[in-house]
């Protein structure tokens, strides 16, 4: 037989191994976790100046169109029987609502609208 001397093999150094490189679908999801940190992050601070300007604007808006006084409202001018006209037509309105049928629409004055507050504590 024919027999190899061990000691005369050369041996070749063994490679080392390849690190795994990570794939496209690795950094793509990076980035998309990346830019969405981002875009949270600005519209945090694009929602605390919009906050302060909302709050700026309403501030404005009770102090030009707001009164520290109490208003004295005027009895309503409506004579009772006007009323009981009005709270009919009222009711009419609501039950056709409430039923589905068709109806025409409630039209109610300034001075209608004033005694339904004045007087019904359904509308206080």
């Amino acid at each position: 037989m024919n027999q190899v001397d061990p000691t005369s093999l050369e041996r070749e150094p063994l490679a080392e191994p390849q690190k795994k490189r990570r794939g496209c679908v690795f950094y793509g999801c990076l980035s998309a976790v990346v830019v969405s940190v981002l875009v949270v992050v600005g519209i945090y601070f694009a929602a605390g100046k919009l906050n302060s300007k909302v709050r700026e604007y309403a501030a404005s808006l009770v102090k030009d169109y707001a009164s520290t006084a109490p208003i004295d409202f005027a009895l309503p001018a409506l004579t009772e029987s006007d009323y009981r006209v009005l709270r009919g037509r009222l009711d009419q309105f609501r039950k056709s609502i409430e039923s589905g049928s068709a109806t025409t629409p409630l039209k109610l004055s300034g001075e209608e609208i004033n005694a339904l507050l004045y007087y019904d504590p359904e509308f206080k």
